[in-house]
């Protein structure tokens, strides 16, 4: 069987839509999104309905857990975020919904048990695992495979017989800005690819712009073609 992971849709239906319809073209039965729905950009309403209309089942991102009230959100970061916002103009209803998201995520299938979170299996909320993160005490962990997001930059690695994987971001690429990113994991053979999605994001902005403000900084980060810091932003 083939499982679609995506995460950090972070508003932006553009990338989230090319990435479900690229996965859906592979053959992915299954797709589970990694949380961070919201933040950055203000298209969080298509972003959600996008997910409830593909019923795709969702975990607790920081940034959704920030907009909900279950973490809380710093007023000087919020100028890029803008969570504040977003929090006035969503029906309650809808907030309820995202609060109620859990933060991980057990898939056993085809004798496999697959790990999902946000951050980190240790912290799913808060803690960045990159390319160079020191996985030794993932050994510990009983599963076949962990699938992540957080960080907007995509990986595969093994730590022993554990594959590690970061799906990327499908909504703010932080290493190539116009390719949106996902993975897609083949459950009998345990191989898995990222994908890379081109989404226009001259269209994303003229979208965005019509609902509300986007950070320059979050601007900068669409056309950036190498990976360095995300200037400006605190990283979370």
């Amino acid at each position: 069987m083939k499982l679609g992971l995506l995460s950090d849709a972070h508003g932006n239906p553009f990338g989230l839509q090319a990435c479900i319809s690229e996965l859906r073209k592979l053959g992915a039965a299954d797709i589970y999104f990694l949380g961070d729905a919201v933040g950055y950009f203000p298209l969080a309403e298509e972003v959600i309905a996008a997910l409830r209309q593909q019923q795709i089942p969702c975990l607790l991102g920081n940034h959704d857990a920030m907009l909900c009230g279950v973490l809380p959100l710093d007023p000087i970061k919020d100028l890029v975020y803008g969570l504040g916002e977003l929090a006035q103009r969503l029906d309650p209803a809808t907030k309820e919904e995202i609060s109620r998201w859990p933060v991980r995520r057990v898939v056993e299938i085809d004798g496999r048990r697959v790990l999902l979170v946000h951050g980190s299996p240790r912290d799913e909320l808060n803690e960045y695992i990159y390319p160079n993160t020191d996985l030794s005490w993932f050994g510990s962990i009983q599963t076949d495979a962990v699938f992540m997001g957080h960080t907007h930059i995509p990986f595969i690695r093994r730590k022993d017989d554990i594959l590690v994987v970061n799906v990327g971001s499908c909504g703010l690429p932080r290493d190539i800005g116009n390719q949106a990113a996902c993975a897609l994991f083949d459950t009998q053979s345990g191989d898995v690819d990222i994908l890379r999605i081109p989404f226009d994001t001259a269209r994303l902005l003229a979208a965005a712009s019509r609902r509300g403000k986007v950070a320059d900084q979050v601007v900068r980060c669409l056309s950036r073609r190498r990976l360095d810091t995300y200037e400006g932003e605190p990283h979370q």
